[in-house]
């Protein structure tokens, strides 16, 4: 284990995160929750790699849809670090059985929901997903659950990112930052604000 999980958690959460990484190593295999090559190193891989949003998320107390939950990354993490207001959407129903499982066992502050995000009627303060969808569908779906005010989008994304939000604005007006992985040289965390259709319609 990393010790720079200690720069976003107690010790006193560590236990939790074992017992969600016993639950993902004993349902990965009817469920694929995450690749099998990535399960010894999934304290830096999975666990630390979600961490390092809440330095993007001060407030513990918004509203988060994290979309494509998949095995709880980012919101199960976000959920046992504290965050009180989490609604996890997942569209494949074993995956979503799975992620129940995991808020009971648990007890976390969040909510599974088996749906499509296009299906949602809520609106939401921020949007998270972790490795779901191009940068173009995400906004796509930011739009979709956005409040008026505008929402906040914070994505873990990969080496092209930057290609990503070149056609994104072809669809899309946005202010965004963009910021270094602690995990992976070619991971990007893009935060996305104001975000605005220029009517086309996403690709």
């Amino acid at each position: 284990m990393n010790d720079l999980i200690f720069n976003y958690v107690s010790r006193e959460t560590i236990p939790v995160f074992e017992e969600y990484i016993g639950l993902i190593k004993q349902w990965n295999r009817k469920t694929g929750l995450v690749q099998l090559d990535t399960i010894d190193s999934i304290w830096d891989r999975h666990i630390l790699d979600c961490l390092q949003l809440i330095s993007k998320l001060p407030n513990k107390e918004a509203s988060i849809l994290d979309i494509g939950s998949g095995g709880g990354f980012p919101g199960i993490v976000l959920a046992i670090a504290g965050y009180e207001t989490l609604t996890l959407c997942e569209s494949n129903i074993r995956k979503t059985v799975f992620l129940d499982e995991v808020v009971r066992k648990l007890n976390l502050k969040a909510k599974v929901v088996n749906q499509r995000v296009e299906n949602l009627d809520e609106k939401f303060d921020i949007i998270t997903s972790r490795a779901c969808a191009s940068l173009n569908v995400l906004l796509g779906f930011m739009e979709r659950v956005s409040r008026e005010t505008n929402s906040t989008g914070v994505f873990l994304k990969g080496k092209i990112v930057e290609q990503e939000i070149e056609l994104a604005k072809q669809d899309w007006s946005f202010d965004y930052e963009l910021s270094q992985s602690i995990t992976s040289p070619e991971g990007r965390i893009i935060i996305v604000k104001n975000l605005a259709s220029k009517g086309k319609g996403v690709k």
